[in-house]
C-alpha cells in the first residue's frame, strides 16, 4: 500500500510539473506566435497553419527553426533560452491541426452546364468552386443559379481609361458595402518601407495584351510559377536605393532580375500557395 500511495504522488507530481511546463510554453507561444500563425496554429491573419506541420520535426529542429527563424518568409528569429525553449516545445507538441470536411456542392450556372466539386469559399453573392479537373471557378450568383466571373469593363491602358485619370466604372464596390472589407491575408516583408500592395485575381482572356508604364516595367516576359516556388531561386540582398540602404528580395531568371516590390508580389503569392496546401 505504501509503494501505491508513493507510486501515486509521484504521477500527481510529474503530471503538476507538466501541467506547469504546458502553461508556460503556452504563454510563450501566445507571446510570440499567436500574431502571425493563429492561437491554435491553424493559421491566422499574418500567417500560415503550422500545426499540421509539427510533427515532420524532432525536438532540436524545432528548436532550431524558431531560434533561426525564415527571414525571407517573413518569420523573425528569436532569441530564447533552454528554460523558455522547453516548455515552448512541449506546448507545440500538444497542437494539432484542425480536421475540417471538405464541402461538395452541385451547382447550375446560367448557360445551363453543371459544375460540382469542393466548395472553396461562399460570400453572399459569390462562390469559388475546385472541380475534379482541378480547375477553380469563379462564381457569381445570378437568381438561382451561377455564372462566371467576368470583368464588367476594361482596363486598357496604365490609367484606366484613355482620360487617364483612373476611374473605374465597376460597380461590385460601393458606397455601400465598402465598410465590410476586410483583409484576407496579410504577408509582412521584414525591413522594408511601408509600401502597401493589393493583389487581384483576374480570369483573363487568351488575347488579354497588358499594357504596362514604361518607367516602371522595363520588359514583359513569362516564367513558370514552378520557378517561384523553389526557395533556391530566391535571394536577399542589401542595396543603396535612392540615397539609402535597402534590403530586397530578387529572383534571376534566364539573365533577367526581377526584384523589389515585383519579387514581393511573387514571395507572398508563394506563401499563400503554401499556406492553402
Amino acid at each position: 500500500m505504501l509503494v501505491l500511495v508513493r507510486l501515486t504522488c509521484a504521477l500527481v507530481a510529474i503530471a503538476a510539473c507538466f501541467g506547469q511546463a504546458t502553461d508556460a510554453g503556452r504563454r510563450q507561444f501566445e507571446s510570440r506566435c499567436t500574431a502571425c500563425h493563429g492561437i491554435d496554429a491553424n493559421g491566422g491573419e499574418h500567417g500560415p497553419a503550422i500545426a499540421a506541420k509539427l510533427s515532420g520535426h524532432t525536438d532540436p529542429e524545432l528548436a532550431a527553426i524558431i531560434r533561426q527563424g525564415f527571414p525571407a518568409s517573413g518569420m523573425p528569429a528569436f532569441t530564447l533560452s533552454d528554460a523558455e525553449m522547453g516548455p515552448l516545445v512541449s506546448y507545440l507538441r500538444t497542437l494539432a491541426p484542425r480536421v475540417e470536411p471538405p464541402v461538395h456542392r452541385r451547382v447550375q450556372t446560367t448557360g445551363g452546364q453543371i459544375l460540382e466539386g469542393s466548395l472553396l469559399g461562399e460570400g453572399y453573392d459569390d462562390l469559388q468552386l475546385l472541380s475534379g479537373d482541378q480547375r477553380i471557378h469563379l462564381l457569381r450568383k445570378s437568381g438561382a443559379r451561377y455564372r462566371p466571373v467576368t470583368s464588367q469593363s476594361g482596363w486598357p491602358t496604365y490609367h484606366g481609361q484613355s482620360s487617364g485619370n483612373r476611374y473605374s466604372p465597376l460597380v461590385q464596390i460601393n458606397k455601400a458595402n465598402i465598410g465590410r472589407l476586410a483583409p484576407n491575408w496579410v504577408f509582412n516583408l521584414p525591413n522594408t518601407s511601408s509600401l502597401q500592395v493589393t493583389p487581384v485575381v483576374a480570369d483573363l482572356d487568351a488575347d488579354y495584351c497588358a499594357t504596362p508604364n514604361p518607367a516602371e516595367v522595363a520588359a514583359v516576359f513569362e516564367v513558370p510559377l514552378t520557378f517561384f516556388v523553389d526557395p533556391a531561386n530566391l535571394r536577399r540582398r542589401r542595396i543603396d536605393y535612392r540615397g539609402r540602404p535597402r534590403e530586397i528580395f530578387e529572383f534571376s531568371y534566364a539573365g533577367r532580375i526581377i526584384w523589389g516590390a515585383t519579387a514581393a508580389m511573387l514571395l507572398s503569392l508563394v506563401r499563400r500557395m503554401d499556406a492553402l496546401t
